[in-house]
């Protein structure tokens, strides 16, 4: 099939599919669906928690998928005579389809995590132009417990059927990730097309509610696609100056699926601005994964929205000195988030002074009241996860959060060194800012950088813990977020070093030593085995070229531009075209793991901005 990017137009061969992001929804569709997690799903909030709800398995005709385009504000696919176009737009979808053709709709509405195929009843009825589907989900067949109800209208279909039919959905992706792949969807409309077809949806709760989307969807639709077209339109003019016109074009598309990512939910108690960690599954704010993804933001001057989220997190420092993983569910306690919070404070905030923004944006009380928190923050952190001068962080509490055999990274880690010497730097220059003592951190941040390169330096070797000679690309989040615990030449014989046992040849680098016991070369799925043991992750892939580059960008350039190359043909034409997946296999370039992931689409931007630079 042939895969074709509106953004400076290029095309290639495979097999991907398209993803759209709007206010919350999402929609997706390939040639056919591969994951359950595909169609069109509705963001929805309970109490202080919010969820998705699936309504539309898939649309299709009863063809074969010759080009699928991906344009930005819109989706395609093309067909021998016949071409559909995706439109979604804060109220509804909007589907157009030019030419002759039988359409299908199959329905699987369900909240996105519920299996349970009991109980599921739809009811479709005419309402002058309207098709109205209501669908009751109760707790078993017996139709007496009611939990919940959906309604999903549709306008502009004529010479309706109603198949009234099961079908059995099995979806290859989540059978190779070893997860739940066979379900069942209902086959509700089919509708025969003789030349053009203009069909607008809608879906709520309540059939008050869509229908009412349903009348905003009608006035707005043309105002709405003429602002998408626009801003599509401008992000496309993004970066003159990448020479590469894949890179380019992987650029704008990164860029666009970092912004949709950016959510303001309102739940029972509160708004929480963010940025998801990923779709179509990790619809949550990881912290980890916000604030490594915000100097992307920044990069983009988007100065107030950087400020709102660091500012978020600084509110709630807990008792520990450290800040909350996930939300809205908590999980596993984070050793590394306080980390990445106040090395993105101290980034953000010399950035706004280099730029002489710094008085429009932070008040002195503001600057004060981040100080305040970091100090209370550092003397936690000693205190209650601080040993020997080091900082220790328990089983799965850095990013490589997950167990198989044993291999947690339980103690102290490299990364999590780096990151307090960050805040440590953070806290004297914001002392300084607020004319405050600033030599005690300045004491300890030499005292701890001495005790690091001690302890983890060892010939041309960076420890990925105390005794700990595992090689693992942590370094480079190390350098990353301390530059200053090396000099540049040992910089440089750490990474080449890492370097000849990491390094896949499609342009990416394992997560552990190739040679290591516990390296998979291929996904193991929901298992766990291989993602933190061979799997290689995107993010930390643009983040090693960044590293490479700012050590020795002559030197390093081969791995660099494959890095690139590697990283822009997966965005473009790979997963869901447009957006960067989480993983890949260490055997061979493919998307796995969350086909949509902030932090990699983030770090791919500040690579471009580095290469540029």
């Amino acid at each position: 099939m042939k895969l074709t990017t509106t953004f400076h137009q290029l095309s290639e061969e495979g097999n991907a599919s398209f993803l759209l992001v709007n206010k919350g929804s999402f929609f997706s569709l390939g040639s056919e669906n591969t994951t359950n997690f595909q169609g069109l799903h509705y963001l929805y909030t309970a109490d202080t928690r919010w969820s998705y709800y699936k309504v539309i398995e898939s649309i299709f005709l009863e063809k074969p998928v010759k080009e699928l385009v991906h344009s930005g504000h819109h989706a395609e696919r093309v067909y021998e005579h016949a071409r559909e176009k995706f439109f979604l737009l804060p109220s509804g979808l909007v589907y157009d389809l030019q030419g002759a053709a039988t359409v299908t709709v199959d329905l699987d509405c369900r909240d996105i995590y519920d299996y349970h195929d009991k109980g599921r009843i739809y009811t479709i009825k005419k309402q002058k132009d309207l098709i109205i589907i209501e669908y009751r989900k109760y707790a078993e067949d017996n139709a007496q417990q009611l939990q919940k109800t959906c309604f999903i209208v549709f306008k502009g279909m004529v010479s309706v059927e109603k198949p009234n039919q099961w079908v059995q959905k099995n979806y290859a992706y989540d059978q190779r990730r070893n997860s739940t792949s066979t379900f069942w969807a209902y086959r509700a409309l089919r509708f025969a097309v003789k030349d053009n077809a203009h069909v607008l949806v809608t879906y709520a709760e309540t059939k008050k509610e869509a229908l009412e989307k349903m009348q905003d969807l009608e006035k707005s639709k043309q105002h709405m696609l003429h602002l998408e077209q626009h801003y599509v339109s401008l992000i496309g003019q993004k970066m003159p100056s990448l020479k590469n016109k894949q890179w380019r074009a992987a650029y704008s598309s990164a860029l666009l699926s970092m912004e949709k990512m950016i959510m303001n939910i309102t739940t029972k108690h509160k708004t929480t601005l963010g940025i998801f960690a990923g779709l179509p599954w990790f619809f949550q704010f990881w912290s980890r994964d916000e604030l490594l993804s915000l100097h992307s933001l920044t990069l983009e001057k988007k100065y107030g929205l950087a400020k709102k989220i660091l500012l978020k997190h600084i509110e709630h420092i807990q008792e520990d000195g450290r800040i909350g993983n996930i939300t809205p569910y908590g999980g596993i306690p984070s050793a590394d988030g306080v980390g990445w919070l106040f090395h993105r404070v101290y980034k953000f905030v010399r950035c706004l002074e280099e730029k002489r923004l710094l008085d429009q944006y932070f008040s002195p009380h503001e600057l004060a009241y981040m100080q305040e928190r970091l100090a209370y923050s550092l003397a936690q952190l000693k205190k209650q996860h601080g040993h020997d001068g080091l900082m220790v962080n328990n089983a799965q509490e850095t990013w490589m959060d997950t167990n198989y055999a044993n291999d947690t990274r339980a103690g102290k880690r490299i990364e999590i060194q780096c990151l307090h010497l960050s805040m440590l730097q953070c806290a004297q220059y914001l002392s300084k800012k607020v004319n405050l003592p600033s030599e005690t951190y300045a004491q300890e941040e030499k005292a701890m950088a001495d005790n690091v390169k001690n302890v983890f330096f060892h010939g041309d070797l960076l420890y990925d813990g105390v005794d700990d000679a595992t090689i693992r690309p942590n370094i480079f989040l190390a350098y990353y977020a301390y530059p200053n615990l090396l000099k540049k030449q040992e910089w440089k014989m750490v990474f080449s070093k890492a370097l000849e046992k990491l390094w896949l040849s499609w342009g990416g680098l394992a997560s552990i030593a190739k040679d290591h016991h516990l390296f998979c070369k291929d996904h193991t799925g929901q298992n766990d085995q291989s993602y933190h043991r061979g799997d290689s992750w995107f993010f930390m892939n643009n983040l090693a070229a960044i590293c490479l580059q700012r050590v020795d960008k002559h030197f390093f350039k081969p791995y660099i531009e494959h890095i690139a190359n590697a990283s822009s043909k997966e965005i473009l034409f790979c997963g869901f075209m447009g957006h960067h997946a989480e993983i890949s296999s260490a055997s061979h370039m493919e998307s796995f793991g969350c086909f949509a992931q902030s932090w990699s689409n983030a770090l791919f931007l500040e690579l471009m901005h580095e290469i540029i630079r």
